[in-house]
């Protein structure tokens, strides 16, 4: 749906009728559209868009655009897309964040980017104000991004400057406030109305047996030591008899407690690939001496699993996660549809 939002801003911008879906014509026009950004990237000034009313202005998008170039926000990406409503909040990321270097054409795309997900926002928001059924009066539902506005602003560190100014903390907590309270929203007025029934869940599975499978994995003895020279007095001792006595007397590792038992694990388990070699061992075999940033291991086969395809009883949760996640991801593009179509957005003057 981000095209659509594109299609919306630049047609807009340019005062040129014509439908959402035309993007590729419009697509070409747009350097042209930006020539008023100077070179660092800020805005000449006023505002841009009106939605219902309500401006949009070129200092909001500088503002977000230096947030950005500061390393305080993520790369405009999809900020409300259902698929990320998992990951921590969004704010300032560490004090330490390097800057964001961008090159003119990067910048300017950067901007088309951050101009469609503040119109997604507020189009969306307009929608939310609308609902009489969402109460937004009620102070509860401001908790968690007033106190998210206030670890950004403590932990802003070298970018301080930044929100010296008064009305960009407000900017600041607006936007942390607005995504919070559209993610609230979804989840109790669009998604808790998702419903995946059992048939639908059998169907999906029928249709795509095998991506549900349980893996083989093996389960492990090791032995780390610091040094190689250590290593190659242990791997000449060693036997499948005495491995898990060796390890519990030599091993530099926390499981060694434990005799050195690692598992049960899949394919792919650890450092790069580094335990596939067990899938390779026979049980109680012992491998050569591998090398690692970790130090010298020695590595016994205990046990292996074969990989099987799981049941329909096995796969019943993982696949209606999926049916869910796609339900979720169709809401929100048909709220997002719905909200285009019904909140007015205008533009207050011809960019030149």
């Amino acid at each position: 749906m981000r095209w659509l939002l594109y299609c919306l801003v630049f047609v807009l911008l340019f005062g040129v009728s014509g439908y959402l879906w035309m993007w590729s014509a419009v697509r070409d026009r747009l350097p042209d559209a930006l020539h008023h950004v100077s070179q660092d990237g800020a805005f000449s000034s006023s505002a841009v868009l009106e939605i219902e009313g309500m401006p949009i202005k070129e200092t909001e998008i500088d503002f977000e655009y230096r947030l950005i170039r500061s390393g305080l926000l993520s790369p405009v990406a999809e900020d409300m897309d259902p698929e990320d409503h998992d990951r921590p909040k969004e704010g300032v990321t560490s004090k330490e964040e390097p800057s964001l270097n961008l090159g003119e054409n990067t910048a300017r795309v950067l901007k088309e980017s951050i101009l469609a997900s503040i119109v997604e926002r507020k189009v969306l928001m307009e929608m939310v104000h609308q609902d009489r059924a969402f109460d937004l009066a009620q102070p509860e539902l401001y908790t968690e991004c007033v106190d998210q506005w206030i670890k950004t602003l403590d932990q802003a560190g070298p970018h301080l400057e930044l929100f010296r100014h008064p009305e960009n903390r407000i900017r600041l907590k607006n936007r942390l406030c607005e995504m919070d309270l559209l993610r609230q929203y979804l989840e109790k007025r669009v998604y808790a109305k998702i419903t995946v029934e059992p048939a639908e869940v059998k169907k999906y599975f029928l249709e795509n047996r095998d991506q549900f499978k349980k893996p083989a994995t093996v389960t492990i003895r090791q032995i780390v030591l610091a040094d190689e020279h250590h290593a190659r007095r242990i791997r000449y001792k060693v036997t499948a008899h005495n491995f898990a006595t060796m390890a519990a007397k030599h091993s530099i590792t926390p499981e060694a407690g434990q005799g050195g038992v690692l598992g049960p694990f899949p394919m792919g388990y650890g450092m790069p690939r580094f335990y596939d070699v067990a899938f390779q061992l026979k049980r109680g075999q012992i491998s050569n001496i591998l090398k690692s940033t970790y130090g010298f291991h020695i590595i016994m086969l205990v046990k292996k699993t074969e990989g099987r395809m799981l049941s329909y009883e096995e796969a019943f949760a993982k696949v209606a996660q999926i049916l869910q996640s796609k339900a979720k991801k169709q809401a929100y593009q048909d709220w997002v549809d719905d909200a285009l179509h019904s909140i007015k957005v205008a533009t207050p003057r011809v960019m030149l």
